[in-house]
């Protein structure tokens, strides 16, 4: 018994290993730390550096109605927090330190499966979540959807026990930490739903079932309620809000956006790898008529071992194809050819020039506003008024080396007026910064 507990410690370990390396190949050039990680970046330093508490997180700035934008909750943030702070608020290592704890979720997601649907399954489930390229992408970057996601396994640890054990109280905690992934993502409802909806016609006692879930919710998403009830209903009503106008609010996105799926994604692969170990018991069951090798394999003992080890074969390969090569872009990046390090090198650049009186813009995406620019000298402790491009002398801009300044400029290129270009530095071979100064009028 003692070997097998050292060989499983052996193979988590090892898993571990792979999950961490993977990752790590080229990690900075795939990092993805764009205007969404950047403000609410800022956010949390604001947080840490006010102390104040909030009840709510990040703004739903997918959907948009008027102007008007719902909130998620806070959870993300306190977790967001954490890393930044052990990462000395730098966005590579504090990104490195989260992917880190999402390799370390193996050992929960490994536990709450074999509670569930026995060890096997389970090394199915971990070889899935540590290879399976969709995994690796969103395992390694800051964004309220990929905390969710390195939180699902210890949901399904408590999902586990409570298959193990049947006391309400592992029942109850799994509800509240429903409730905690609520808040991260409001598209989690509908895998809340199925969970409920399976609770309520698998269980005998459907009014503890009922109570039980209904509460833990409730703890779960206490801080929302909250913000509601101070806010006069403001989540609320926004929502109703877009509903009544929903021809004229503001998507982006559809069903086809992968990082919709990522709350419910570990429950389908657990789903399917257990369908799959079905399949191969009734066929083992069953008469082949298909050949006799097919047969032999099926009825063998470790029929499901060799169907694990090697689709964590094919899934290794596919990510080291996938990964191995330098990328020219981060994952998702809004832009081609373009990441965290060109910010970087443009931060360090006007660092350097140690000007006092600048903005800085951004045309190489959407983020005119330069954010990740200015979450770096957020957390330098250096003051810009970020909000100000007619005051300021100079202005820093950022533009891929096609684009003309006259070239559809925007509101704040346009705010600081007649100029020259004093200066340009090469932040690739497709970008550029270029400091100019306001010329008096």
């Amino acid at each position: 018994m003692k070997k097998n507990h050292w060989l499983e410690y052996g193979l988590l370990l090892l898993f571990f290993v792979l999950f961490v390396t993977i990752r790590s190949i080229h990690f900075k050039y795939f990092l993805n730390f764009v205007s969404d990680q950047a403000s609410q970046a800022i956010d949390v330093l604001d947080m840490f550096w006010t102390h104040h508490l909030r009840l709510i997180g990040n703004p739903i700035t997918s959907v948009v109605y008027q102007g008007r934008l719902m909130f998620q909750g806070p959870a993300y943030y306190y977790q967001l927090l954490f890393f930044m702070i052990l990462g000395n608020w730098d966005p590579v290592v504090s990104s490195y330190l989260f992917m880190i704890f999402c390799g370390l979720m193996i050992v929960p997601l490994f536990y709450g499966v074999s509670f569930l649907l026995g060890k096997k399954t389970s090394w199915a489930v971990v070889s899935i979540y540590t290879l399976l390229p969709f995994f690796v992408n969103y395992t390694r970057f800051h964004w309220n959807p990929t905390y969710q996601l390195s939180l699902v396994p210890i949901v399904i640890l408590f999902m586990g026990l409570h298959e193990k054990y049947k006391k309400p109280k592992y029942f109850f905690i799994f509800f509240i930490l429903l409730g905690i992934l609520f808040q991260y993502h409001y598209q989690f409802v509908f895998t809340l739903a199925g969970i409920f909806l399976y609770y309520l016609l698998k269980e005998k006692n459907k009014v503890n079932t009922i109570l039980l879930s209904f509460f833990g919710f409730i703890i779960g998403i206490s801080p929302l309620i909250i913000f509601e009830l101070r806010n006069k209903f403001y989540n609320i009503s926004t929502f109703i809000l877009y509903l009544q106008n929903w021809s004229q609010v503001n998507r982006v996105g559809n069903w086809q956006t992968p990082h919709y799926y990522l709350g419910v994604s570990l429950f389908v692969v657990i789903a399917g790898a257990a369908l799959i170990k079905l399949l191969m018991y009734r066929l083992a069951k069953g008469k082949n008529k298909n050949g006799k090798l097919l047969t032999t394999l099926i009825k063998s003992k470790n029929a499901y071992l060799v169907f694990i080890l090697s689709l964590s074969f094919v899934m290794l390969f596919w990510s080291g194809f996938s990964f191995f090569k330098q990328p020219a872009e981060a994952f998702w990046a809004p832009v081609k050819n373009w990441n965290y390090l060109g910010e970087r090198k443009a931060f360090d650049i006007i660092k350097s020039k140690n000007i006092k009186d600048f903005n800085v813009i951004d045309l190489t995406y959407f983020d005119t506003k330069a954010t990740v620019i200015k979450y770096l000298f957020e957390k330098d402790s250096i003051k810009i008024n970020g909000e100000d491009y007619r005051g300021n002398k100079f202005l820093f801009v950022i533009r891929s080396n096609a684009r003309s300044l006259t070239d559809n400029a925007p509101y704040e290129l346009l705010e600081l007026g007649p100029s020259k270009l004093l200066e340009t530095w090469k932040l690739n071979d497709k970008f550029r910064l270029d400091l100019l100064r306001r010329i008096p009028q």
